[in-house]
């Protein structure tokens, strides 16, 4: 018997009901007890306790005592040990008067227990954990049972597996029973066993592989033994007997007529569909691999004809399928004819590197043809080439093969990118893949290579600012001036017409300058250079003054709603109010900006590109949100709409807020990020509902966040992060995977600011270039044409940005001399309103919007945008259905 002992020692002190008092009767504050355990028995040593058996008891003695080694009597104390079998787990008690307290322990449960003991200044030294091991070998146990229903001298589909327990049920994994040999026989039945029916014991478990029964017959009970290990210091013989089963007759009922796969003979597809035909409804029917010995898939049938798929994925390479069907106690013969199916290698492209932009004239660059695994075989790939108008003097490249060899897992091909003289423009060689030579070798998901290139003679807009909607984009340049591109379909551009997609960016307002701008779906507003608020999208194409006479510094438009801050720190909010958003503790639509929270001021608004939550932060740095709730993305912990300004992770103070589609993300004070909502929240999974703000990406420090239905962050070091949704290379990481964690772009700049919108994304570096990736079927990314990019490409300007914006199908940027560009990024059949006065179809390129004014500020949503120009007036237009323009009416603002 163990017997533990706890020692606590404190300074020239003693312990009554008042509390910690000196031996003067002066009161000690916060003196410590130290407690040290020791084994007593079987010799009185202080160790690490090391083990004790399964149900063998083991006695704790706690002795506390003072410095003086004056035993302390009535000393509270409480015991907790972990884990389960124990005859005790908590225990709260008192020391007696010689200052101990004893307690018995054991256990049937082997494992480790973690060992707690607490008391008041209670510090604990010695053994915190007790380790229970098995005892000795007792009982031998089927873990598997043998299965039957097959015929004689078939493999049985589940074989016997056993382990070693000891009394209590524990598996004996160690000593010399746990290697002892396991023999099967026959213990009833007809016939005899067939197989390997000797194994030795590893760790305690045995499993069985090829156990046959050459008869048929009922009551078929197989006998296990473990051999005598006595001599070895081990236990006894130890036996177990099966449950009973059945060996059926000679099949009775017709084997199935056919078997095939849905993906044919040759695929990549390691799962495939496998059809069988020719059985009944209520037929077991099994899949086996090697002439129905080896079970690799069952099912119930419900028709004639059913399907089941292999119950793990195959390997490459040639299998054949076989089936039977089973119905009660009739078993059917093999398929008479299996089907032989081919699992197929597959081969893929990649660039020399992701981050595929190069300037003209870089010289040879580099595609690498990739095999999925080695074969034994050359493989000959063909490839062609696309991408923009071939300039054989510029890209000497013409169409052909190159061999993979036999052993080898790639081959790559070198492409010569000369310099062209002349202003050309970004210009793209796209290499695809055409097949191969093998019928066993298909073309995988990765079918072609793209190679950007920037045209040396060109320049470039720089930019400040950067808004996205969900596929518009606006920016303010270096000369406060605003440009948008992308979707139009409902004006968001600012170019006063509708449809027309703006594949490169269109100035908005040019007279203006402007300091700000914000993209929401269909929507822009922005504020000029003197504080002027306008707004536009949502079928309001032109740039509309908002709430003339008041000056605005900051604004945000949401899908049918807009919020801004005015120059005295109050928020006002106009437009849709179903579900809250507005935060006038109502759900009445107003057509006119409205104070929110009078009496609060605030620094910074956020609302949802096609959401309706809108979050803010006070002057005093506290989260307030309010709006639609239904995914707990108001972060108040349930998800309820929420009428009024609502504080959010009360005692953490914020600097930054984003809300997204179902998803709100802030930044900490201490430039720590949290998300909540619905989706990819960036905490490694898929959340249905998390109503709390939850720590995201932990050990590293934010400044900026955009939140859509995908997430970009720019860390404290200027770099990159995206996570969520990835359908359109929407997180620029080169796949079309999802992340559920931030993970870095494939761009080493440094940034000033990220943007995400609805399928793709654009970074603003600290040079005052634009990049962006994703999702480019609408011209979001402005550079004229819509090609797609998984990877961050260079947007074309012809002066420096300093603030954009990107809605829903509109792109708005400001340059800088404070003029406002927008296009659009929607359809071409698409109504749109870019600002400019004409409802019109799409322009892909940006188009000068309010050219009298200078704007400050630009934010675009689904179908509205608005500004504030420097002189502090709000300006919007777009649609304008419940009032979002803000004009006191609900007519459109083109």
């Amino acid at each position: 018997m163990f017997y533990l002992t706890l020692t606590s020692c404190f300074l020239n002190a003693r312990i009554d009901q008042l509390g910690l008092t000196s031996t003067n009767g002066e009161k000690i504050e916060n003196s410590k007890k130290k407690v040290k355990l020791r084994i007593l028995s079987p010799v009185d040593q202080t160790l690490e306790l090391t083990s004790v058996k399964a149900g063998d008891p083991l006695v704790l003695e706690i002795l506390v005592y003072d410095s003086y080694g004056n035993p302390l009597e009535k000393e509270n104390i409480k015991i907790s040990i972990s884990g389960s079998g124990n005859s005790m787990n908590q225990l709260e008690t008192f020391t007696d008067i010689s200052g101990r307290y004893q307690e018995t322990f054991s256990s049937t449960k082997a494992e480790i227990k973690n060992l707690t003991i607490h008391g008041q200044f209670l510090s604990v030294e010695g053994p915190t954990q007790i380790i229970v091991e098995h005892g000795i070998a007792q009982n031998l146990v089927y873990i598997n049972q043998p299965v039957g229903d097959v015929e004689p001298n078939q493999i049985l589909p589940q074989q016997p597996k056993l382990e070693i327990h000891d009394a209590y049920g524990n598996k004996v994994s160690t000593g010399p029973d746990s290697q002892a040999n396991i023999s099967l026989t026959l213990h009833s039945g007809n016939g005899a066993l067939a197989g390997t029916t000797t194994f030795a014991a590893i760790e305690g478990s045995v499993e069985f592989s090829d156990i046959a029964i050459t008869a048929a017959g009922t009551g078929n009970v197989i006998r296990a033994t473990k051999e005598d290990r006595t001599p070895q210091s081990g236990t006894g013989i130890l036996t177990a007997d099966s449950s009973s089963f059945t060996i059926s007759a000679v099949a009775t009922l017709s084997a199935p007529t056919s078997i095939y796969t849905s993906s044919g003979s040759r695929d990549s597809n390691k799962s495939p569909t496998v059809y069988v035909t020719g059985v009944a409804s209520g037929d077991t029917v099994r899949l086996y691999s090697d002439n129905c010995n080896t079970q690799i898939g069952s099912v119930v049938s419900i028709s004639t004809t059913t399907y089941m798929t292999p119950s793990s994925p195959l390997s490459e390479g040639t299998h054949t399928f076989y089936a039977r069907r089973f119905n009660g106690a009739d078993t059917s013969a093999c398929i008479a004819t299996p089907y032989t199916y081919t699992v197929v290698g597959l081969v893929s492209i990649s660039e020399t590197t992701l981050i595929n932009r190069i300037l003209e004239g870089t010289g040879v660059q580099t595609v690498t043809f990739e095999l999925s695994s080695i074969k034994t075989f050359p493989v000959t790939v063909f490839y062609n080439f696309d991408g923009s108008t071939i300039n054989v003097n510029q890209y000497p490249v013409s169409n052909g093969s190159i061999i993979i060899p036999a052993g080898s897992l790639s081959a790559n091909l070198s492409l010569n990118i000369n310099a062209f003289a002349g202003t050309t423009g970004e210009t793209k060689v796209i290499v695809n893949i055409e097949g191969t030579d093998s019928d066993v070798i298909k073309i995988g998901s990765k079918q072609s290579a793209l190679i950007q290139v920037k045209d040396n003679e060109s320049t470039y807009l720089q930019a400040t600012r950067i808004t996205s909607g969900v596929a518009h984009v606006c920016a303010i340049t270096s000369t406060d001036k605003l440009y948008c591109w992308g979707e139009n379909f409902q004006g968001q551009i600012g170019q006063g017409d509708l449809y027309n997609k703006h594949r490169s960016p269109m100035t908005v307002d040019s007279s203006l300058n402007y300091t700000l701008v914000s993209a929401a779906a269909n929507t822009t507003c922005a504020i000029t250079s003197t504080g002027v608020l306008k707004c536009w999208g949502n079928n309001s194409p032109t740039p509309t003054t908002v709430d003339s006479g008041i000056s605005y510094k900051s604004v945000s438009a949401g899908p049918n709603y807009n919020c801004g801050i005015t120059s005295l720190d109050q928020i006002k909010c106009w437009g849709n109010n179903s579900n809250g958003q507005l935060g006038l503790g109502t759900t009445t639509s107003q057509a006119t900006p409205v104070i929110v929270n009078s009496g609060t001021t605030y620094k910074m608004i956020s609302t949802g590109r096609d959401s309706s939550v809108t979050c803010a932060i006070t002057s005093g740095d506290e989260l307030q949100c309010w709006g639609y709730n239904y995914y707990g993305q108001v972060g108040n912990g349930n998800t309820t709409d929420v009428l009024s300004p609502t504080v959010i992770d009360s005692g953490t103070t914020y600097k930054k807020v984003s809300v997204g589609s179902y998803i709100t993300c802030a930044i900490t004070s201490a430039n720590k990020l949290k998300c909540w909502g619905h989706g990819y929240l960036g905490n490694g999974t898929y959340s249905s509902s998390l109503s709390v703000p939850t720590a995201i990406d932990a050990s590293t420090d934010y400044s900026h966040i955009s939140v859509s239905t995908h997430i970009c962050g720019l860390t404290s070091s200027n770099s990159i992060k995206c996570w969520g949704n990835n359908s359109n290379g929407q997180l620029g990481i080169g796949t079309f995977v999802d992340a559920t964690s931030p993970t870095p772009i494939l761009s080493t700049d440094t940034f000033a600011t990220v943007t995400a919108a609805n399928g793709f994304s654009c970074g603003l570096k600290a040079s005052g270039s634009i990049l962006c990736w994703g999702q480019n079927s609408v011209g979001q990314f402005g550079y004229g044409n819509a090609y797609s990019n998984r990877v961050p490409t260079k947007v074309d300007f012809t002066e420096a940005v300093s603030e954009i914006s990107v809605g829903e199908s509109t792109f708005c940027l400001i340059d800088n001399s404070q003029k406002l560009k927008c296009h659009s990024t929607t359809y071409p059949t698409s109504s749109v309103y870019l600002g400019n006065g004409v409802p019109s179809s799409n322009k892909r390129t940006p188009v000068l919007i309010d050219p009298s004014t200078s704007y400050a500020m630009i934010s675009t949503n689904s179908d509205t945008s608005c500004g504030i120009t420097t002189t502090g007036i709000l300006k919007c237009w777009g649609v304008n259905y419940n009032g979002q323009v803000g004009t006191g009416s609900t007519q459109l603002e083109s």
